[in-house]
């Protein structure tokens, strides 16, 4: 009969379908804009990591108030239907190329503070959300912390390893890093799930790496080196 229970009980992430549900440019309005049609796929598990645009893109930019706001929001809506979540920090930038590439308007309220420095404010707002709904939490950007720079080792995409100023888009093996501690942080957790949407922006969709927008194991995104790692 323990033997029974046991294998009843067994823990297991091999059968899980894994969702890619990253769409380029998306803050965090626009993920309350189509949260209906991600809940759509039933999941048991919901991965959440955006806030890239929100604080760095210039034409989608929220005050950090509203992002915490939006956030909670969002987990409001997964948890009410029945989804676990996991909240992810977002990581760090390279910053000369992304000011090159946004002018920030004169109402930008973090004029004194460096791109990283906001977003570790920001950081912290996903982290007190985490805590204040009672969700999974993950911070992906100290694993990123002392590896985004200009050199081809650089865990973000940049012009020596990428050939582009990119500045914000992980490389395949910043994606390996993401996807191996989720990998772990789940495993961890033991806890089983028949699905698991990734949800987010572009850095989730898997923007200019193999497989973009997918969750094959081939795919060079983080959902799809995820995937890999349970199959």
């Amino acid at each position: 009969m323990i033997h029974l229970l046991l294998n009843k009980n067994k823990f297991t992430l091999s059968d899980s379908t894994v969702v890619n549900e990253g769409v380029g440019g998306n803050n965090t309005q626009d993920i309350i804009n189509r949260q209906f049609d991600v809940l759509q796929n039933d999941p048991d598990l919901t991965i959440l990591m955006v806030g890239t645009n929100d604080m760095l893109n210039s034409g989608s930019l929220i005050s950090l108030n509203d992002y915490e706001t939006n956030l909670g929001t969002i987990v409001d809506y997964f948890t009410d239907g029945e989804s676990d979540v996991l909240l992810m920090t977002i990581p760090p930038c390279i910053e000369s190329y992304v000011n090159d590439r946004h002018t920030y308007p004169d109402s930008y309220p973090y004029d004194s503070l460096t791109l990283n420095e906001i977003i570790e404010l920001s950081n912290e707002k996903v982290f007190d959300v985490s805590q204040s709904k009672g969700v999974l939490y993950l911070d992906v950007y100290s694993l990123f912390y002392g590896n985004v720079s200009l050199e081809p080792d650089s865990l973000i995409r940049n012009q020596a390893n990428a050939g582009t100023e990119d500045g914000v888009h992980p490389t395949p093996g910043g994606y390996t890093v993401i996807a191996n501690e989720v990998y772990n942080y789940l495993t961890r957790k033991r806890k089983n799930y028949n699905t698991i949407v990734c949800l987010g922006d572009s850095i989730t969709y898997g923007a200019n790496v193999s497989g973009a927008g997918t969750s094959l194991p081939t795919a060079e995104t983080y959902p799809g080196q995820f995937k890999n790692l349970i199959s």
